[in-house]
């Protein structure tokens, strides 16, 4: 039996094959089903399953199908598709749950699991992989299962109903004529891209549009530091308004404006939420809490209700049904909409923003310039220096930082440790997906930004890695 170590917060991940192979994943397989029967308190379960374009997903896709069978439960193989399809399929085919084989944003070497309950409710640690977890490590499969018989694998093509699931919930723009860089990174956007190309008003100039596993355009996180370059330069290139730039499993998306400028992702949601309020007045506005400030005060401006949550697809979704909201964003580039089971798409949040550019007829630079109200730090990778003591030192960072900041700025815990603190306020907290600390810093001014930032660095004893381009200063100006 392998590691289960593998089990993060929001998913199962690690490098193939030395932490996950095939023999693990049909253990895995095996352990879902289980948790499945035990949730709904039934068998005849109908299980969908799909996979990324990396090189090792269609062996583990095969090995988990295998496992999830021999619990006595049907299979729905969609094959190759980004998260928010299958995320789709769970919902359209009104399935008992989803696993889908993928690492994310991580590099080639890595594959996992995300795992859905029947609506597409993503589970993570708290809300039943622990349980998943728990059967995995002891083995408890059903006894009877092989002996009853197994279930059945047919495979299923949902491509075409949910490109037009996305183009009819957010309708294109009539007569739009932009031109967009598309950069689909080899991942598993490239079918429904190429679905949806012709019908969503602009004209296409393509990157990366062939899967690949390795992932040779660029790396499969948008954010990590050089990855935007390729899409930068084709926008200069080809004097294009706009790129969109998706990550390997396509439920996230970073925005470039005419100028190769990267569109933060409290900016884009900012006139996004602009966009929905317009139309559902005194609406709720998620946000993660290391989103920008100018989100919070966007909604506000426009007479809509902010809320605010813990960072996380397994938190959004969830916290989002609760409580009512229009839509949502993290700082990653998950964007969240009410009308997809208040699920990310990033073909939706790139609808929405084409949308916008063909009604507002103003350059994407323009329409941000307004929001691009505070220095930003973007988001900052700690990597604790002492590996042999990493949880203790970080929470000796904690200890520390709340010992600083305690007195003079108002803390929250609710997801790591936030500190407002009038002028500038941060948030650090712990990765659920790498064994980083990340940090997130905002200020009023830059020159004072700039200064608090590198006071609050001293704080780690750590290694500080960038994942965006460079940090950003963007100048104040009125809302």
């Amino acid at each position: 039996m392998k590691t289960a170590a593998i089990f993060r917060a929001y998913d199962v991940r690690g490098k193939t094959p030395r932490e996950l192979d095939g023999k693990t994943a049909y253990q895995i397989g095996r352990a879902f089903a289980v948790f499945l029967k035990e949730k709904t308190k039934r068998r005849g379960l109908k299980v969908v399953v799909s996979r990324d374009a990396r090189k090792s997903s269609p062996l583990l896709l095969g090995m988990l199908a295998k496992g999830i069978t021999d619990e006595g439960a049907d299979v729905v193989d969609l094959g190759l598709t980004s998260t928010p399809l299958h995320c789709f399929a769970v919902n359209f085919l009104k399935s008992d749950g989803g696993a889908m084989v993928t690492a994310s944003h991580n590099p080639a070497e890595y594959n996992g699991f995300k795992l859905h309950l029947r609506g597409g409710a993503p589970i993570g640690m708290g809300t039943g992989l622990e349980r998943v977890k728990s059967i995995f490590e002891k083995e408890k499969f059903s006894a009877e299962a092989l002996r009853l018989g197994n279930g059945k694998i047919r495979t299923a093509n949902l491509l075409k109903k949910y490109v037009d699931f996305v183009l009819e919930a957010e309708k294109p723009a009539a007569g739009a004529k932009l031109k967009a860089v598309i950069d689909a990174g080899n991942g598993a956007m490239i079918p429904e891209l190429k679905a949806a190309e012709k019908r969503i008003g602009v004209k296409a100039v393509k990157l990366f549009f062939n899967p690949d596993g390795r992932f040779s355009g660029r790396g499969p996180n948008p954010l990590k530091k050089g990855a935007l370059a390729p899409a930068r330069r084709v926008v200069l290139e080809t004097k294009a308004d706009l790129a969109a730039v998706f990550d390997a499993d396509g439920d996230r998306v970073v925005f470039l404006d005419e100028k190769g400028e990267e569109v933060p992702a409290a900016i884009a949601a900012s006139l996004m939420a602009d966009y929905f309020l317009r139309e559902n007045k005194g609406g709720k506005i998620w946000r993660g809490l290391t989103v920008g400030r100018i989100l919070e005060e966007t909604v506000l401006a426009r007479g809509g209700r902010p809320l605010t949550g813990k960072v996380g697809r397994t938190n959004a979704k969830k916290d989002m049904t609760k409580r009512g909201a229009l839509f949502g964003a993290e700082a990653s580039g998950h964007y969240y909409f009410k009308k997809f089971f208040y699920s990310d798409s990033a073909l939706m949040a790139f609808l929405c923003v084409i949308k916008i550019l063909a009604e507002k007829k103003k350059p994407f630079s323009e329409l941000a310039r307004p929001f691009r109200k505070y220095f930003q730090s973007g988001e900052i990778n700690v990597k604790i220096a002492n590996r042999k003591s990493e949880i203790a030192e970080g929470r000796r960072i904690f200890k520390n930082l709340e010992r600083r900041f305690g007195g003079r700025c108002r803390i929250s815990k609710l997801d790591g440790l936030s500190a407002d603190c009038g002028d500038f306020w941060f948030n650090v907290r712990k990765s659920n997906t790498e064994p980083m600390l990340r940090l997130n810093f905002e200020a009023k001014e830059a020159e004072l930004g700039a200064r608090e930032l590198a006071k609050l660095k001293k704080n780690f004893n750590a290694d500080f890695l960038h994942y965006n381009d460079r940090e950003r200063n963007h100048r104040r100006e009125r809302l």
